[in-house]
């Protein structure tokens, strides 16, 4: 699959690479929105059970914390895993070297 998005609408688009594979997928991240307690309570517990596992082959049993959680852009739901677990959030730009404003103002 490709990625792009779509210049009228700003949805993401999957397109097919090749015929042999037809699924075309649109999502906008705004319909993932409902989807964020979810998310935050899958990650959390994702990093609790990887914190005990990784605590137990290198750190005597005592779970091993991540140090950071890293996002793309001002993710609520990243946002709050980083609250919950009190480690800081970290950011890389979403479209590094582009200039959104010029995109916008085209």
């Amino acid at each position: 699959m490709k990625l792009r998005r779509d210049s009228n609408t700003g949805v993401a688009v999957a397109e097919p690479i090749s015929s042999a594979s037809p699924v075309v997928l649109a999502i906008t991240k705004e319909s993932l929105w409902q989807h964020i307690p979810e998310f935050v309570d899958g990650a959390i517990n994702h990093i609790v059970n990887m914190a005990r596992a990784l605590g137990e082959q290198v750190n005597g049993g005592k779970p091993t914390w991540p140090h950071v959680i890293h996002g793309h852009y001002t993710d609520p739901g990243e946002a709050h895993v980083s609250s919950a677990l009190n480690v800081p959030m970290v950011l890389t730009g979403h479209s590094l070297g582009q200039n959104k404003f010029e995109q916008l103002l085209e």
